[in-house]
């Protein structure tokens, strides 16, 4: 590879990572391109990037973008994942970790710090910002309903008290 396409290449990388909030570092041994494929049509459903990297190149890369790395995760054959949305991708990636044994989560990067294997397992158990919003939303919902119960009970007291006056005034 010349030097030329490879400053091209660090260049690709570099705009990849400055494009996300995190990048997930996943390990691929004996990876088919049928397996590769799939596994980029799947992630670019729930908005996410999946790139094999040549390790020495990406590493270079990252030290000039907004992360900071501070141990060498890039060893053996390396695919990243970057994601805006972390709880979704890694929910996606521990699936496809186990139902794909050529797979292996390796850590993560975001611009505050490093996870390991077991960060990015206990992210993936985290609630997605969609759902998040769905329970607010219907809790909101569920309280509003239940102050306006109490803001018109007193009326409808009222009303079932001259109802119950009215039916008297006409027995009479």
């Amino acid at each position: 590879m010349s030097k030329i396409s490879k400053r091209e290449l660090v260049k690709r990388y570099l705009e990849l990572f400055n494009k996300y909030k995190i990048i997930f570092l996943v390990r691929t041994s004996s990876l088919t391109a049928f397996d590769s494929k799939s596994i980029k049509m799947q992630l670019r459903k729930v908005g996410a990037e999946f790139m094999v990297v040549k390790n020495t190149l990406a590493t270079i890369a990252l030290n000039s973008s907004k992360f900071s790395v501070t141990e060498n995760l890039f060893f053996g054959p390396i695919a990243v994942t970057c994601s805006d949305d972390p709880v979704l991708v890694s929910r996606l990636l521990v699936k496809l970790c186990k139902d794909n044994n050529k797979l292996d989560i390796v850590g993560g990067i975001t611009t505050e710090k490093q996870l390991d294997k077991a960060d990015i397992i206990v992210l993936s158990q985290m609630p997605t910002q969609k759902e998040i919003r769905a329970k607010i939303i219907l809790s909101m919902n569920i309280t509003g309903c239940k102050i306006i119960r109490v803001l018109c009970a007193p009326r409808n007291k009222l009303a079932r008290l001259f109802q119950s006056y009215a039916r008297d005034n006409k027995n009479l």
